[in-house]
């Protein structure tokens, strides 16, 4: 951990049996040994690159263990974050170290907006995190204006010529099931308003077919939980996928 080799025994037997416990066990023990070294590490030694490490480590295994896509995000972050602030201490980085790192991403490294925000939400997570264990008093990126996301949508709008070209390929695309995917996932998309995450974590016990209706279980917002109608195609659709699928998953 963290270049840091750590060994014991677990007290079970080395059996077959055991190993899912033992597994189990190995876990926990991760978790307070991280736990453990983020609380008693002592501020005043404390620099931000050494800090940053328990950070990544603790998004990794902790904050967003379900979620590699977010502790990913972090870590591509923290690379820039490093680099700038890696040799001051973590309680003598403020607002005005911040501002100084802001304009250099953008002036020195020609960065958009966009990444500057992510990079900035990233060091306030850092903050939050350094808050609670004791290391600093107070966040400081509070006091730095971050900047907007507005012009970082990028959305392109397809003319009817082009949905029906996109339709008449992806109908050929057939999978080794007999399944075409990217097809049944667009037509589900356009008729219901789903998310493409919705569709292909979709599970057979989601959709009822006497009652010809879908139940979204999960999605991006708390919202997203919902039952839905289902179209004529799109009943037809989910109907044809059950019925070939051997599994419990309707997913592609």
């Amino acid at each position: 951990m963290r270049g840091k080799p750590y060994s014991g025994t677990t007290g079970f037997e080395a059996t077959a049996k055991n190993r899912r416990t033992a597994e189990k066990f190995e876990a926990a023990e991760r978790q307070r040994m991280l736990s453990t070294a983020m609380t008693l590490l002592p501020a005043p030694n404390l620099d931000f690159a050494a800090a940053a490490g328990m950070f990544i480590a603790h998004c990794e295994d902790v904050r967003y263990r379900s979620k590699p896509a977010s502790a990913q995000r972090v870590k591509v972050s923290f690379t820039a974050l490093v680099a700038f602030f890696g040799e001051f201490q973590v309680g003598a980085i403020d607002a005005g170290l911040i501002e100084t790192f802001k304009e250099s991403r953008a002036v020195d490294c020609g960065v958009r907006d966009i990444t500057i925000r992510h990079d900035l939400h990233a060091l306030s997570l850092f903050f939050q995190c350094a808050e609670r264990k004791g290391w600093v008093k107070g966040n400081p990126v509070r006091s730095v204006r971050i900047p907007s996301d507005r012009d970082a949508v990028r959305m392109t709008v397809l003319t009817d010529e082009q949905e029906k070209a996109y339709f008449a390929e992806a109908e050929k695309i057939v999978d080794k099931a007999g399944r075409r995917n990217l097809y049944d996932v667009g037509r589900l998309m356009i008729n219901q308003g789903f998310r493409p995450e919705e569709i292909t974590r979709a599970r057979k016990e989601q959709f009822s077919e006497r009652a010809r209706t879908f139940t979204v279980v999960a999605g991006k917002t708390k919202a997203a939980g919902r039952t839905v109608d289902l179209t004529e195609e799109s009943f037809q659709i989910v109907q044809r996928r059950k019925r070939n699928c051997r599994t419990v998953a309707l997913s592609i």
